[in-house]
């Protein structure tokens, strides 16, 4: 076979070329993948246009293709924050909740945001004596939510093996819930419905069986069935009840910590996204970095409570302030019950989510491989990956990048052949030079991007406006734990005594 001209010319060009020749000759068999162009990159990202997330200093997202959902992936020191986060966070146009990794974001960004006439929040579980309060249970409407509290607390400690344990224990304490929730309902002891008191209540069934009973017979008077299901419960065999209080107190012991008690006793976050459409609210949730998984439920239920608050009342209204969830490590916070339905569901709300994570593997351990698929494949419309990958990440992209046709000048021979290529190979995305990142987006070609660090722009300046003033501590009020029948000083057991003694892990 006679090789054309343009090929013999193109043999000894550089490979760019190969693909350019090959594409005008011949069929290109193996693919013809190619990053975005600079005219491909202004016609599609245009910061003129767009106004979703900046994916570099130039080029940005359109709002809808931000509510598509957004996925960073970047291992420690990759500019999670440098590259992307700070900016993005600079550049928020309506209302936000963020993960806050030891509260980098905070001291970089709130003065900024302050300064636009945002109103900033803070949950801070670095120094929880300089914070808002957040107590989820005062969140809670409906059977159905009081459910979802009570198996993201239990499924902390899941077991594949052994799943009985943790389905026990989210039935014992949902009944909690929900008996502090009915309980609760005269205004006159709204203090008692906390986390602090599910753990209590539990604490004291097979010490003071006959007052923790007492209790539910007066709590759920008006609910039979219910009192019915807690009956049954703590009917079973005696080492199949102490078994499930076992596992039920230790999903509970973060509260064991006078700090997170007092710190869920009260509630003054505004978390309401009709209320956040209407003004600018910018949430920081600070959490030390090292802590993260201590912390993880209380991630967990902060989000859970704002998706609970968008989906309760049917309502498909945007107008007004787009609403921004960053949330920075987010396998550290645990399960969040149907998720891959949320994060396919809630674009539609004007909501924007933006997860920062290291691997794939993390969100696996998480959700189960079915759902993280569901994730990653459904709910979400573009995937930022930064410099560092290991194997299993990059040989997924290199997959998805696609591959090219070139002409194989090295095959001897009159016959000449052509040859798949990766449009980047595994090893060639581990080692992506720093301040760079690939990205996919919806059904566009691929991108390649040079996203500079923030210190390194003339964004500096801004990040270097002094934050806004975090809370002011005040004097808590006492710690209000319900009064069982076998108590008159409802403080009297160790595990509750002395906060002043009991001190958070937090340095």
């Amino acid at each position: 076979m006679k090789i054309p001209l343009p090929l013999q010319i193109a043999r000894n060009l550089p490979k760019w070329f190969q693909r350019y020749v090959l594409n005008l000759i011949e069929n290109p068999v193996h693919g013809n993948a190619a990053f975005m162009d600079a005219a491909e990159l202004k016609h599609h990202f245009s910061p003129k246009q767009n106004t979703g997330l900046w994916l570099s200093d130039k080029y940005r997202l359109s709002q809808q293709e931000s509510n598509a959902n957004i996925i960073t992936l970047g291992v420690t020191g990759s500019g999670k924050s440098q590259g992307l986060g700070y900016r993005n966070v600079l550049d928020i146009a309506g209302s936000a909740i963020i993960t806050d990794l030891s509260g980098e974001y905070y001291r970089h960004t709130s003065g900024h945001l302050a300064k636009q006439g945002a109103t900033i929040q803070v949950l801070n579980l670095n120094d929880p004596t300089c914070s808002a309060r957040f107590n989820p249970l005062l969140r809670l409407k409906t059977h159905q939510e009081e459910q979802f509290v009570a198996q993201s607390i239990a499924q902390r400690l899941h077991s594949a093996d052994d799943p009985i344990w943790t389905t026990l224990a989210s039935e014992l304490i949902f009944l909690v819930i929900h008996a502090l929730s009915a309980y609760s309902r005269h205004p006159a002891r709204r203090q008692y419905q906390t986390l602090g008191n599910v753990l209590w209540i539990i604490s004291n069934l097979l010490s003071h069986p006959n007052d923790v009973s007492g209790f539910f017979a007066e709590a759920l008077i008006n609910d039979p069935f219910a009192f019915a299901r807690y009956q049954s419960l703590i009917a079973k065999d005696e080492k199949v009840l102490s078994s499930t209080i076992t596992t039920a107190e230790a999903a509970l012991e973060l509260f064991t910590d006078p700090a997170v008690r007092r710190l869920t006793a009260g509630d003054t976050l505004c978390l309401d996204p009709q209320i956040m459409r209407r003004q600018r609210i910018i949430t920081y949730l600070i959490v030390p970095e090292h802590l993260t998984g201590y912390y993880g439920l209380l991630m967990n239920l902060l989000y859970s409570s704002f998706f609970n608050e968008t989906f309760r009342s049917n309502s498909t209204e945007t107008a007004g302030y787009p609403i921004t969830l960053m949330m920075d490590e987010f396998p550290a916070m645990g399960k969040l019950n149907n998720f891959a339905t949320t994060a396919t569901t809630i674009r539609k709300y004007n909501i924007c989510l933006h997860m920062l994570f290291q691997s794939w593997s993390q969100l696996e351990a998480v959700y189960g491989k079915t759902d993280a698929e569901s994730i990653l494949e459904g709910g979400v419309g573009t995937k930022i990956f930064l410099p560092g990958h290991w194997l299993k990440t990059a040989q997924w992209l290199e997959a998805s990048l696609g591959y090219t046709t070139v002409y194989d000048s090295k095959y001897g021979g009159v016959d000449q052949r052509t040859v798949r290529e990766a449009l980047l190979s595994a090893d060639q995305i581990r080692m992506l030079e720093d301040e760079h990142a690939i990205i996919l987006t919806g059904n566009k070609r691929p991108i390649k991007l040079n996203i500079p660090y923030a210190y390194k722009t003339k964004l500096n300046t801004l990040l270097n406006i002094p934050p806004a003033p975090l809370p002011t501590g005040t004097a808590d009020p006492p710690e209000q734990l319900i009064p069982l029948g076998h108590l008159s000083n409802a403080n009297d057991l160790d595990m509750f005594s002395d906060t002043s003694r009991a001190t958070s892990p937090v340095p």
